[in-house]
C-alpha cells in the first residue's frame, strides 16, 4: 500500500483541464467541483445553481436544477458515467442520465436515483468521491470531519435526511478527523479508502463490502501541517 498526502493543492483552469484530459481514462471522472468530464458527457455548473450536461459526440443537452441550495461538487461515476452525483449546500442528489431517443433529438433526459436534504443542524457535505470497483458506492466528505460511505443498492438509502449523526441503511459513518475532511481516494481494488484534512492527518480505512469498515492507520505525514489532497499510489 502506498498513500500520498499533500499539503499543496494543485489547480488548473477548466479549459486546461478539458484540453489535457478529454481522452484520459481516469482523471476526467475525478475533476469534481464545478466541472466534470466523462467518456460520454461534459457537465459544468452555471451560476452555482444550474448544472449543464452535454453529450459528447452528439450535442444533446440538459439543464439540471438541484433543489437544496447551490452546487458544491459534481462528479461522474468512473464505472457508469450515466451516474452523476451532486453535492449541494444543504443536500445531495444522484441522477441517471439517458441519451436521446434518436439522432435528431437534442434533449437528454434524467432520472433521480436518490435525493436527500440535510437534517436540521447536520454537518453539510463538501465533496464526494465514487468507488473504484462498485458503481453503487461513493463517499461524501463533511465539514465536521465525518465521512459517509453510501451504497445505492441498499433499500431505503435515500429515505432519511442527510446526517452524519449515526449510520443508517445504505450509509455508514466513518469518524477519525477532528476538522473538515478535504479529500478521499479509493484503492484500485476498492477495499481501502484514504482520507485527509486540515487536521494534518491521513487516515486509511478498510472498506471491503460486507465487512464493518475500520481504521487501519492514522498518521501525520507533514508534521501536523494541513492536508488538502490524498491519493493511492
Amino acid at each position: 500500500m502506498c498513500v500520498y498526502a499533500s499539503a499543496q493543492l494543485c489547480t488548473q483552469t477548466i479549459s486546461n483541464f478539458v484540453n489535457k484530459n478529454m481522452s484520459n481514462t481516469e482523471m476526467p471522472y475525478h475533476a469534481g467541483k464545478m466541472v466534470a468530464v466523462s467518456q460520454s458527457y461534459i457537465s459544468y455548473v452555471i451560476s452555482g445553481v444550474v448544472i449543464r450536461v452535454i453529450m459528447r459526440g452528439h450535442g444533446a443537452k440538459s439543464k439540471l436544477r438541484p433543489k437544496h441550495g447551490g452546487a458544491v461538487d459534481i462528479k461522474f461515476s468512473p464505472l457508469d458515467d450515466s451516474l452523476l452525483g451532486c453535492v449541494m449546500e444543504s443536500g445531495l442528489v444522484v441522477w441517471r442520465l439517458r441519451g436521446p431517443a434518436n439522432e435528431s433529438d437534442q434533449d437528454l433526459t434524467e432520472d433521480i436515483v436518490m435525493e436527500v436534504q440535510c437534517a436540521p443542524g447536520a454537518s453539510p457535505a463538501l465533496a464526494m468521491k465514487w468507488h473504484t470497483t462498485d458503481p453503487n458506492q461513493f463517499v461524501t466528505l463533511h465539514e465536521n470531519g465525518d465521512i459517509l460511505l453510501w451504497d445505492l443498492s441498499v433499500d431505503g438509502v435515500g429515505a432519511a435526511p442527510l446526517s452524519t449523526a449515526a449510520s443508517s441503511p445504505g450509509r455508514i459513518v466513518l469518524r477519525e478527523h477532528s476538522s473538515a475532511c478535504k479529500d478521499a481516494s479509493f484503492s484500485k481494488d476498492g477495499t481501502q479508502l484514504a482520507t485527509a484534512g486540515p487536521d494534518g492527518y491521513a487516515v486509511v480505512w478498510s472498506v471491503t463490502k460486507g465487512e464493518e469498515p475500520r481504521c487501519l492507520k492514522k498518521f501525520s505525514p507533514h508534521n501536523g501541517k494541513p492536508l488538502r489532497a490524498v491519493i493511492f499510489g
